[in-house]
This record gives structure tokens, C-alpha cells and sequence, in this order.
């Protein structure tokens, strides 16, 4: 994010504030790189952000750092419990590394798997009600124009991530707006 000095007319930095909550975690969860790497040892789930946006156009993106069976990120508002599976309700909308979109159940799929290294992109319209999920700059849906897309859970959205499923362990590091790999949608910004 980039803010204005009026004074000297620059462009200065402006780190994003929005971080993975250690108080909104589940027991398995751990949290390092300043809260925004989330990794598990144990047969955790997730772990909830720290800001969450109730209107305007969002998004964000993961870096999937090692991949287990349900390794995801997405949304969920506050009513998603965190040692739920991500996505098995309609509180929560997770897309997994296996590249299934989930909201109570498989609702979409972006045929290919992500692999350590890959990118998960979540952008979000919370007026309109839709979110958009991505691997490695390539959208489901285009967020831009408004087309595709999937429902939005319901109420204040927060970003989800979640490194394990219940067998196997994994870690994503969340970006919430400190330089994006790939482009912004037009008319979104970063959640900050």
C-alpha cells in the first residue's frame, strides 16, 4: 500500500496491518514472520486474520510454503470455528491445494493442483456478495468485470488460512498487500 506525503509530494511506503490473529487460532497452529506464516504439527485447521471487511472490493494472496491435504485460504466470518474443516460450512469459503473451491461443499474446481511455491489469490466484492479464488495470476471467474465468481459468506469477512488438514502438515504465508506477485484486479484493493 502507498500513501501521499502532501508536503513533498512522494510516494511512501505504507506496510499492510492486516496479520493472522494468534488469538484466533487453532491449537495446532503456529505463527511466525511477524504472524504471517501460519504452519501445523498437529492435526490443527486454521487461523483467522486480524482485519475484516464488511464492504468495498478486497483482496490478498497465500503462498503455499509446503502443501498437505487440505492446506487452503479463503474467508470465513466470525461465526466459522477454527478447528472446523475450512470450507464445511457456509461460513467459510477455502480454496485448497488441491484446487477444489469448497463452501459446505465442493463448488468449484480450478483443475490443477498447487504445488510449494504457488500462489492462491482471494479477491473479494463484499457489496456485491462474491468472492473469486486464483492460482498463480489466473482468476476462476474475472473480479475485474465482475463476471464468475462464487456466493460470499455471509456478514464481516476476515482471511482464512489454514496449513493442515487431518492428517498431513503444512504452511502458507499470507500477503495482505506488501508488493503482490501478481497484478491487483482492476477497481480492488489490497485488504491492507
Amino acid at each position: 500500500m502507498f500513501g501521499i506525503n502532501p508536503l513533498m509530494m512522494t510516494v511512501t511506503r505504507i506496510p499492510a496491518i492486516t496479520k493472522l490473529n494468534p488469538a484466533d487460532k487453532a491449537a495446532g497452529v503456529t505463527l511466525s514472520n511477524d504472524d504471517l506464516t501460519a504452519s501445523a504439527s498437529t492435526a490443527a485447521f486454521s487461523v483467522r486474520g486480524t482485519v475484516s471487511k464488511s464492504s468495498g472490493k478486497w483482496c490478498f494472496e497465500c503462498t503455499f510454503d509446503a502443501i498437505a491435504t487440505n492446506t487452503g485460504c479463503g474467508l470465513a466470518n466470525s461465526t466459522y470455528s477454527v478447528t472446523a474443516t475450512p470450507g464445511g460450512t457456509t461460513n467459510s469459503i477455502i480454496l485448497r491445494a488441491n484446487g477444489q473451491i469448497v463452501r459446505s461443499s465442493v463448488i468449484g474446481n480450478l483443475g490443477v493442483a498447487f504445488a510449494a511455491g504457488d500462489r492462491a489469490l482471494i479477491a473479494l466484492d463484499r457489496d456485491a456478495g462474491t468472492v473469486w479464488l486464483g492460482r498463480n495470476g489466473i482468476w476462476d471467474g474475472d473480479p475485474a468485470a465482475g463476471t464468475g465468481g462464487y456466493a460470499a459468506p455471509a456478514s464481516a469477512l476476515f482471511p482464512l488460512v489454514s496449513p493442515s488438514g487431518t492428517a498431513a502438515f503444512g504452511q502458507i504465508t499470507a500477503n495482505f498487500g506488501d508488493g503482490f506477485l501478481y497484478p491487483i484486479p482492476s477497481g480492488f484493493l489490497a485488504w491492507g
